[in-house]
């Protein structure tokens, strides 16, 4: 179990058949959870296997484990199926498209001035970037930022945007920038027009549908599509812990 989710084949883990000292791998669904699989109870030809699991971290490394066993005919056999961890690295957590669509917005006098729809990734470049989804008049929200105000310096340093997104246009009018003069450069504002960076957020991070998002919600992700980093709600230092986690992975 990695944080509450499940270990899925080819993503986490992967078995092969041993036939004249060569694998063969298994074919199961791409990314079926372990769970499903044992469910199934299908049955394997005796015989020497192979499981293979690993976990990916953010430099690239994967922390990777082996292990052999063998089927006798007409027995069960029970192999417990381990997923390296490793809790002082920085370790990928879930998937978000940075093909995914918002809508960019500037502030001025004159109010929000919206222009066309582009991805993410047309925004912070290749690399790892920071988003959240905040609420104007929302004292977990305007904590947050104030976070990152007060860490400007090193994330600047970092050289990485920060994309803040508002759940709708209504929310974006209503924001006041007067309140949060000191935001370092990389930010940038959207809007997340139909909700669908966030329902993606919460898909990759396996956010079951029952379970209510805390806003304001954010993450580090790249744009290899990969989440290191994911934080709900009200959260203190966030601008540091942003700032460190950039830094790491610069």
């Amino acid at each position: 179990d990695l944080n509450g989710r499940q270990p899925k084949y080819y993503s986490q883990f992967a078995m092969s058949h041993i036939e004249d000292g060569m694998p063969q791998l298994l074919e199961f669904d791409d990314f079926e959870p372990v769970k499903s699989i044992n469910g199934r109870k299908e049955s394997l030809a005796a015989g020497q296997y192979c499981l293979l699991s690993g976990q990916r971290l953010a430099d690239g490394s994967v922390l990777a484990r082996t292990e052999f066993f063998h089927i006798e005919p007409g027995k069960e056999v029970k192999v417990p199926l381990v997923v390296r961890q490793d809790t002082t690295a920085l370790q990928v957590i879930g998937t978000l498209d940075a093909e995914l669509l918002y809508t960019p917005i500037e502030f001025s006098p004159e109010g929000v001035k919206e222009s066309g729809k582009r991805s993410i990734l047309s925004t912070t470049g290749r690399g790892y970037y920071a988003l959240g989804v905040i609420l104007p008049g929302h004292e977990p929200s305007a904590h947050a930022l104030n976070d990152i105000a007060e860490a400007a310096d090193e994330l600047t340093a970092a050289d990485r945007k920060i994309l803040l997104l508002f759940p709708d246009a209504d929310a974006a009018r209503r924001f006041r920038t007067a309140d949060y003069d000191s935001l370092p450069e990389c930010v940038v504002f959207g809007i997340d027009d139909d909700g669908s960076i966030m329902q993606a957020i919460r898909e990759g991070l396996e956010i079951p549908e029952s379970e209510k998002v805390t806003l304001p919600s954010f993450i580090v992700a790249d744009s290899f599509n990969r989440i290191i980093y994911h934080k709900d709600g009200y959260t203190i230092r966030l601008g540091d812990t942003l700032a460190k986690i950039l830094q790491s992975v610069k």
